[in-house]
């Protein structure tokens, strides 16, 4: 592409079979919906640093695209954008990402490893969702990972049976940093790795279905007191703990049981989506 264009108008290089890669200058801001939709041959993407936004179905099946990096002047990633780029084996996603949308990634199926970083605040529904393959979710802060707003259980990517790592470290035993005060909707869900938590007494409140199906957690310890925990918010409907098998959080002055209502499920039935009707008009 040439240099000194600022934007990629939607569907410009869309369809184009022979294309195997790319370079996208720095001079370009944004990379408008289904620009490079359905380039079936593209297995190499060069995304310049002034890149401010990934739209809509960008880089949808581009099926032979094997990896990605996202550098860190994008602030958001499209719903769509990648979605069923079957070949895609590793994405490195830059530190000015707030927002992965919708769909994302889904159908990514060798999807080995995703880095988060710290600066995400939103993931769309099944952004992760049939990432058969994730084996490893990179992390470099578990207070900001905690207050993730994930739209669905099927958003986080941990879901799919990834592995959590926290600065290169598997997490089994979850330390919440002290000064957290929430830990989000869905933070932990499906996460079959963790095996026991640590709350700090900051935290006033835990979101809906946030360790939800994490099956091989035992142990929850809360460092305030049974009143303290008591008092602190917990999401009432689909609860926190439901598939858990832990049965009584540990405060410092005594247990807690883990209530009947903290182990209700609202999501035990898979999700149904329908795919767009058609192309999305300028």
């Amino acid at each position: 592409l040439l240099d000194g264009l600022k934007t990629i108008k939607p569907y410009t290089i869309a369809g184009r079979d022979s294309l195997t890669s790319i370079t996208i200058p720095n001079s370009v801001t944004s990379i408008g919906y289904s620009a490079f939709e359905g380039c079936t041959s593209l297995t190499t993407v060069t995304i310049g640093n002034g890149v401010t936004s990934i739209g809509d179905w960008a880089f949808r099946d581009c099926n032979s695209l094997t990896s990605v990096t996202i550098p860190d002047s994008v602030t958001s990633i499209g719903d769509w954008a990648f979605y069923d780029c079957d070949s895609l084996t590793s994405v490195t996603i830059g530190d000015g990402v707030t927002s992965i949308g919708d769909f994302a990634f889904y159908g990514c199926d060798s999807l080995t490893s995703v880095t988060i970083p710290d600066s995400v605040t939103s993931i769309g529904r099944y952004a992760f969702e049939s990432c058969d393959a994730l084996e490893a979710v990179h992390i470099t802060d578990i207070g900001k990972w905690a207050a993730i707003e994930f739209s669905y259980p099927d958003a986080n990517p941990l879901n799919n049976g990834a592995a959590l790592y926290l600065d290169d470290k598997l997490v089994a035993e979850l330390v919440i940093p002290d000064g957290v005060t929430s830990i989000g909707n869905y933070a932990f869900y499906g996460y079959d790795r963790l095996t026991s938590i640590t709350i700090p007494d900051s935290v006033t409140s835990i979101g809906m279905c946030t360790f939800n199906r994490c099956g091989a957690l035992r142990h929850v310890a809360f460092l305030g007191t049974a009143e303290q925990w008591k008092e602190l918010t917990k999401m009432s409907i689909g609860g926190w703990a439901s598939g858990c098998p832990c049965e009584t959080v540990k405060c410092k002055d005594g247990e807690v049981p883990v209530m009947e209502h903290d182990r209700v499920s609202i999501f035990d039935s898979e999700f149904d989506f329908e795919e767009p009707d058609g192309d999305e008009e300028e």
